[in-house]
Parts: structure tokens; C-alpha cells; sequence
């Protein structure tokens, strides 16, 4: 009995330490054993993002005593800026390879209008970079007020905007199988920038960004059904949404084709999540076949764009 329940520790202390989470919370100290420490780094030619004691009227103190990182520490943010800070985000070391990979962190804003905060994403080490609240290798993307702290602007950016002096958790969500598939490392970036109207905003603050394995954060998921492939909605107008059936098995979609009715190539990717959706908006009416090819199975499902 005792030598059973002395198994059973082991196994357990051995998977915590294999269990590896990354953060930063931008405090001295050290860090527990099993949290590695996330790497950021503020990009030279910007100035306004600051890592230190907030002193400001909204931005008055940290999530995590007593630091954070924001733009300036004391100064309402100037016109005409554009800031950048990047979060190196390795999560080869993580346990496991199946579930969630969340890359999440807290904040607050106060950023007048025509001003925003952009998250973007690479998983090519920096050479190319994506808009975290519209693309498609996104699996969950969540935690602001909606729709008074998230605009698009005429440039038709997307950006956090607007007055939030709670502090609000956000999660960017990732399919560990496909992410896993395709780098080892998620780089991360946050630009602010600013117009050339003078105002006396906080701008925009975060503290406790994390990296970390999940099985909860299934948040959006479309309808559930027995088939394989879930396409929806069908008919479908601007976007058409792709979802396999969940799989305890290693899982990504290998190959995913559009074709027109008459047998035209319209819209070829590879290597993608599992859940996944294509911009159908400049699609003319029609009935289109769809092509679905992942490691355990190929099936081809015809849907319908109206206009």
C-alpha cells in the first residue's frame, strides 16, 4: 500500500514538472519553479510603452503589484504615435500535445476614438503577421466588452478602442495540434497608435500575459452533429465556417479546396486548423463543392452562396 501511494506521488510531481506554463507579470521576484518567464521586448524606435508603476487617473495600479506594462507610466499618450511591444511565446516545452494553447493576459483602456490597440500574430517567427480578431487560424478570441471597446477603422484595421477601467481578462485561443504542427514558437505583437487630435487618455494598459495548455476555452464553437465535417451555415453569404468532429486522435486538416460548380479551383489552403472559416463574401451566388482533407478522413459536401 505504502510503496502504491508512493508511485502515485511521483507520477504526480513528475507531471507538474512536466507541465510548463509561461508568464509575465512584469514584477521583481522569482517566479515559481514550473512558470517560465515570457520574453518581451519593446520595440527601440517607440518610446511610450513603459514597464513600471502606474500613476495615471484610470491606470492608478497594476493587476499584479506592483508593475505593468502600458503607454507611459505617468503622461497621457501623444498624438501622432505608433508603439510596438513583442511577446515571445515558445510552447514546445509545454506538456502535452493535445487541447487549447491560450495565450491570454489583462488590461484595461482608455483610448479616445480614431486611436486603437492592434494584437497581431506570427507563427513564422516575425516574417508575416495577422490580425488576431479576424483570422481564421484563430480557435477562440474573447474577454472585452462588446461592441463599445472593439471598433474597425478606416483603414479597416481592427482595434480595442474606447474606456474600460475594469480590468478584463482576453483570450487568444490556438488549436495545439495544427499550431504544433506548423513552429514551435508564437511571437505575438501589440501596436498602439494614436491620430493627430490632442486628448487626455491613459491609453492602454496590460499586466499577467500567460501562455499555457487548456481543455476549457471552447468558447463560439458552431453546431454539434455526427458528421465529420461541419460546414455552417449553409446556404452561407460572407463567411462560410469549417469544424471537424472533435478527435482524441492527432488532427488537422491537411488540405481544404473550394470548387465552383463546374469544377473551377476557387480557394485552396493547407495545414489548417481543424476549426477554420474562408471569406466567401466576393463569391457569387452559386453551388459550390468543398473539399476536406484531413489525417483520418476525406469527405467533399456541396454548399450553397446566396447573395
Amino acid at each position: 500500500m505504502k510503496s502504491s501511494l508512493l508511485f502515485l506521488l511521483l507520477a504526480a510531481n513528475s507531471f507538474t514538472c512536466s507541465a510548463q506554463f509561461f508568464q509575465q507579470d512584469f514584477d521583481d521576484g522569482e517566479p515559481d519553479p514550473w512558470i517560465d518567464t515570457l520574453e518581451v521586448r519593446i520595440d527601440s524606435s517607440s518610446s511610450l510603452w513603459q514597464i513600471g508603476l502606474p500613476q495615471k487617473e484610470i491606470f492608478d495600479e497594476a493587476y499584479s503589484l506592483p508593475n505593468a506594462i502600458m503607454t507611459d507610466t505617468i503622461s497621457a499618450y501623444p498624438v501622432s504615435d505608433t508603439s510596438i511591444f513583442y511577446v515571445e511565446a515558445p510552447f514546445s516545452e509545454i506538456f502535452g500535445s493535445i487541447g487549447i494553447l491560450a495565450f491570454s493576459w489583462v488590461q484595461k483602456l482608455d483610448i479616445d476614438s480614431l486611436d486603437g490597440g492592434t494584437v497581431d500574430f506570427s507563427i513564422d517567427g516575425g516574417e508575416t503577421w495577422q490580425n488576431a480578431f479576424d483570422s481564421p487560424y484563430v480557435y477562440n478570441w474573447y474577454g472585452w466588452e462588446f461592441p463599445e471597446n472593439v471598433d474597425t477603422l478606416a483603414n479597416e484595421t481592427i482595434v480595442f478602442t474606447g474606456r474600460d477601467s475594469t480590468w478584463r481578462e482576453i483570450w487568444l485561443c490556438y488549436e495545439y495540434y495544427w499550431l504544433n504542427e506548423v513552429a514551435d514558437t508564437l511571437h505575438v505583437r501589440f501596436t498602439f497608435f494614436s491620430d493627430t487630435i490632442s486628448g487626455e487618455s491613459d491609453g492602454w494598459i496590460i499586466d499577467n500575459i500567460r501562455l499555457e495548455p487548456t481543455w476549457v476555452h471552447t468558447v463560439g464553437e458552431g453546431p454539434t452533429n455526427d458528421s465529420y465535417v461541419n460546414l455552417y451555415p449553409n446556404p452561407a453569404s460572407d463567411r462560410l465556417n469549417i469544424e471537424l468532429k472533435k478527435s482524441d486522435e492527432f488532427h488537422i486538416i491537411e488540405e481544404l479546396k473550394i470548387f465552383s460548380e463546374t469544377g473551377r479551383l476557387i480557394e485552396s489552403f493547407k495545414s489548417i486548423p481543424t476549426k477554420f472559416f474562408v471569406d466567401t463574401s466576393d463569391l457569387p451566388s452559386g453551388v459550390y463543392e468543398v473539399f476536406v482533407r484531413s489525417n483520418l478522413k476525406t469527405e467533399i459536401h456541396k454548399i450553397i452562396i446566396t447573395r
